[in-house]
């Protein structure tokens, strides 16, 4: 195998693309070479040449003809500059093309071709200098005899070092020493023949490139102050290509290129600095005045102006200029509407702004707030029909979709819901199924590898898993409401509140117990995932009974008056769900007979090695994933209620010890008497008046109970139902039969209302089966 064959031919191929480039440009080897002094010999090196990629790599060299060089922060050793052209660029992350690199750390600095080197060795005056953008264009300008330098960008004269407490551009201190040593009269900052053009696009801003060539002219002209003066600059010009000569010849070396036969015809009409030139348009900025002459020229000083600059690539689409969006009606430029119209809102009679206010961890969250009309009116003066393009809703309303593509409009009515902050995607959500599992306990599990689940019918983490999934995927349908509770510090529980409102930013909140108990409840009552942390309902028995009957209405309604200061009552649907967490175990409410509508978790302290002070960080990353496991996966338990689940599903063993510790000392009494009667004389039933029944109470209790109470407890509490006055037997006592010997019960006999008693909802069935209480057949009565 002939290896120098092939490393010739690989030599070939990397070096087409600079090959092609110089030939293009007619760059010869001689005109591409620098000869260089290092210790007395002279060493030859090239301004362009290929890398092992095939991308051109360009040489920077400094005024003197030495390797430009820079230094990285904290740097020992000095690094050469060297920028890439990339031969086959592709787009990044944010979908910009970058044909051009530059080392890192390296900042910015001219290009010098050899030409203008010379000249600076032999102090060679340079009447006029031309700056422009690109090193091929300056070297391709300079091989016909036009005295110029390449910067990197537009904004690519400054120095860095020199700029960086300095509020205005400093021009690099490379061209400065080039302007004092050849003793420059004129400068002349020369851009392409795109420079007076836009690229049309509705709703974009089209004043962001004319703006970006404008600060790129000022700042220029704004760094060359000192040197004017002082006096050793005369004149600054301003002069780009002639814009028909955009598709063919964009650049001052497209130009020199395609007119080669006319080169010195080009080069003399860059000369000339005046107005009216056949390849070139020429700006004079040496005035006091130049920056407002600047601003006319792109077109920056009126929309009338700017259409007229811009007409031929706007044509007569609506466009956008400074925030508000015009169109051309064949005579003149009507104002049609303003980009910040949307940021307002007329719901009926009333104004409001959408603002986004920065949360602790730096993010914008939006709110809604009320907004006069004389405000906007105001600030918006200068654009009449500002009002007219302001979007108008009879009614706000809340409507939640968050698998499906958001409305901001629901019929007539503004949704106060927001967007979905984040978006489902497939990956790993280890850390929060720890965390969930820790929480909600329970002996369902989830092999994360497969997706496989295995739930259990009333499992804790089974229920709480199906309902993350409800609130994701069906969020309208009403659910019971989990309730953590547990004494100890370091569980998690308010964790797990602020990481659900995370998920549902924008559309949550998590409250304390006085701003849940306000009267004014604009500040949840539109929200969708409403966390109570560290509720207490038990302080104060009207203030609990008036909270807790707040909640039931919210669980279990369907639409909620939305109550704000000086706002009148409007009633909006709620979709809310709530959540609660408590340090109260033991007496957070009173759980009556017909609240079951609380999933009620006692949480464990997370054990001291499992303890993560980034947990919250971790959680929030796994969200997308999480949502996306969410929507793929199936609903374990079926429905069978209104809260979706059986109410033995979700009533846990602590729900009972909460009902039972909550109980009033008249109802404990209540029921151990009635418990007592079914257990001393085993009936399926026993039928007692109230009299007789407080008389059992009161018999060895030194703190006696009134008729009055007793009879509240059995209709509010017990739900009994009165019967009408009718004779009825009431059990006493066992006694023994004087003839068979037997125990039997003895009844006395009343004519009285009464209420009937039965097994079944006094005693559990394991307290039934074990007294072998009969099924009842029918009322015991005589």
């Amino acid at each position: 195998m002939d290896y120098n064959s092939d490393n010739k031919d690989n030599k070939t191929i990397q070096r087409q693309y600079l090959d092609q480039r110089l030939k293009e440009l007619n760059i010869t080897p001689q005109s591409n070479k620098i000869t260089l002094q290092n210790h007395g010999e002279s060493q030859n090196e090239v301004f362009f040449e290929a890398d092992s990629y095939g991308n051109i790599l360009i040489n920077y060299y400094n005024i003197h003809g030495n390797r430009a060089q820079f230094r990285k922060n904290g740097n020992k050793w000095e690094e050469r500059f060297v920028r890439t052209r990339i031969k086959e660029p592709k787009p990044n992350a944010k979908g910009e093309i970058n044909k051009y690199l530059s080392p890192r750390g390296s900042g910015l600095r001219p290009f010098f071709p050899p030409q203008i080197i010379q000249k600076v060795k032999s102090k060679e005056i340079i009447e006029t200098l031309f700056i422009t953008e690109g090193e091929f264009k300056a070297f391709k300008g300079a091989l016909h005899n036009i005295d110029v330098i390449g910067i990197p960008s537009i904004h690519g004269f400054y120095d860095i070092e020199k700029h960086k407490n300095q509020r205005i551009k400093v021009l690099h201190f490379e061209i400065e020493q080039l302007i004092e040593i050849c003793r420059v009269k004129n400068l002349v900052y020369l851009t392409d023949a795109d420079t007076l053009t836009v690229n049309y696009e509705f709703r974009k801003e089209m004043t962001n490139r004319p703006m970006a060539f404008y600060s790129a002219v000022k700042n220029i002209r704004q760094s060359l102050n000192p040197l004017l003066k002082r006096g050793i600059l005369q004149k600054v010009y301003f002069s780009h290509i002639h814009s028909n000569f955009m598709d063919s010849a964009k650049g001052l070396d497209d130009l020199l290129v395609k007119f080669n036969l006319s080169h010195k015809e080009i080069v003399e009409d860059l000369y000339k600095l005046s107005k009216s030139k056949k390849f070139f348009t020429t700006q004079d900025l040496s005035g006091a005045d130049y920056n407002w002459q600047l601003v006319k020229y792109f077109g920056l000083n009126s929309v009338k102006t700017f259409h007229k600059v811009y007409a031929d690539h706007i044509e007569n689409n609506k466009f956008k200029y400074k925030n508000a969006i015009y169109y051309f009606d064949n005579e003149k430029v009507v104002f049609f509407q303003h980009k910040d119209t949307e940021q307002f809102l007329r719901v009926g009679g009333n104004w409001y702004k959408i603002i986004y206010i920065t949360n602790k961890f730096g993010e914008l969250e939006r709110d809604i707030i009320p907004f006069p009309k004389t405000e906007i009116t105001g600030d918006y003066e200068g654009f009449p029909g500002f009002l007219r393009g302001i979007k108008k809703y009879d009614a706000f309303t809340v409507y939640p979709n968050w698998t499906g593509e958001h409305q901001s409009q629901i019929n007539d009515s503004f949704n106060l819901y927001s967007e979905m902050a984040y978006k489902p995607k497939q990956g790993s959500w280890e850390n929060t199924y720890k965390f969930l599992k820790h929480i909600f306990q329970g002996y369902a599990s989830i092999d994360l590898a497969t997706g496989k689940e295995h739930n259990i019918k009333g499992d804790t983490f089974s229920v709480f898993l199906d309902y993350l999934t409800l609130i994701y995927v069906n969020p309208t349908q009403m659910l019971p409401v989990p309730v953590l509770v547990s004494k100890k510090q370091g569980t998690g529980k308010t964790t797990l509140l602020k990481y659900l409102a995370e998920i549902y930013k924008g559309n949550s909140t998590v409250l304390n117990n006085a701003q849940f108990q306000t009267k004014f409840n604009r500040h949840y009552i539109t929200k969708y995932l409403i966390g109570v942390d560290e509720a207490i309902m038990g302080a104060d028995q009207v203030e609990a009974k008036k909270d807790k009957e707040r909640l039931k209405q919210l669980v279990t309604g369907e639409e909620a008056q939305l109550e704000d200061k000086g706002v009148n009552l409007k009633k909006i649907p709620f979709y809310g769900k709530i959540l609660m967490t408590s340090n109260d175990e033991d007496t957070l409410m009173k759980i009556d007979e017909e609240d079951t509508r609380f999933f009620i978790i006692k949480v464990p302290r997370i054990a001291k090695e499992d303890k993560n002070p980034d947990l919250f960080k971790e959680l929030k990353k796994e969200i997308p994933a999480l949502l996306y496991y969410l929507e793929q996966r199936e609903i374990f338990h079926k429905k069978k209620d209104r809260f979706w689940f059986e109410t033995e599903d979700y009533l846990t063993e602590h729900f009972y010890k909460l009902k039972d510790a909550t109980k009033s000392p008249l109802e404990k009494a209540i029921e151990d008497t009635v418990r007592e009667m079914f257990f001393t004389f085993l009936l399926p039933a026993v039928n007692m008046h109230p009299a007789f029944l407080l008389e059992l109470i009161n018999k060895n209790r030194g703190r006696k109970f009134q008729i009055t109470q007793l009879k509240d407890k059995l209709k509010n509490v017990y739900k009994l139902k009165h019967q009408k006055q009718r004779r009825i037997s009431i059990p006493i006592k066992w006694v023994q039969d004087g003839m068979t010997k037997k125990e039997e019960i003895y009844y006395e006999k009343f004519r009285l209302s009464y209420h009937v008693y039965d097994a079944v909802d006094w005693l559990t069935e394991s307290e039934i089966e074990d007294h072998k209480i009969p099924a009842k057949k029918e009322l015991p009565i005589n």
